[in-house]
């Protein structure tokens, strides 16, 4: 099972989609699952509750668990993936794919670059096998840079360009890093 946080965003809806469509089960995590309508998510999709404002409720998403795409923002990212390593650690959880963002190394004194290394280092000492994927940018244009793959004991750049409005082709990259 892998579970996709913030799978009611854009990037998200792309990642469940793409697990979907390659039938890997998969469980959609919301703050509020009463707010999803019946046709946001792919056929098959559980749907379960979580806050990473409220720890206590991620042990019940990561049951049965073996995969996490972590998906979160804002300027307590640090504190969201810590508490997700943890719950995804005690769950029996494997691997956490963390959709992170360029600026952790290209600009690290900007404030998006602070929130996500804090992120990252938070994920990598929990001891789970990790990934982390730094887009410069999620935007549909003519042509879409494409993320950097960090992974334990290795590391890989991807680059591609697509056609215009190729977002599922960007989401496929971060897809090939969760499967």
């Amino acid at each position: 099972m892998i579970l996709v946080t913030g799978a009611s965003g854009t990037v998200g809806k792309e990642i469940l989609q793409l697990l979907a469509d390659q039938k890997h089960p998969v469980r959609a995590m919301t703050r509020d699952p009463t707010k999803i309508k019946p046709d946001v998510f792919p056929n098959g999709v559980e749907i379960v509750a979580g806050d990473f404002e409220r720890p206590e409720t991620l042990a019940p998403a990561l049951a049965g668990v073996t995969k996490v795409f972590a998906l979160s923002a804002g300027p307590e990212l640090g504190k969201h993936a810590a508490a997700l390593a943890r719950a995804a650690k005690t769950a029996g959880a494997k691997h956490i794919v963390k959709l992170s963002a360029e600026t952790v190394e290209d600009h690290p004194n900007q404030l998006i670059g602070r929130w996500h290394a804090e992120g990252e280092r938070a994920i990598a000492a929990s001891g789970l096998v990790w990934t982390f994927v730094r887009p410069g940018g999620l935007l549909i244009g003519d042509s879409i840079r494409g993320p950097s793959l960090f992974a334990r004991d290795q590391a890989a750049t991807l680059t591609f360009f697509g056609p215009p409005g190729d977002a599922a082709g960007q989401q496929g990259a971060h897809f090939r890093a969760v499967d």
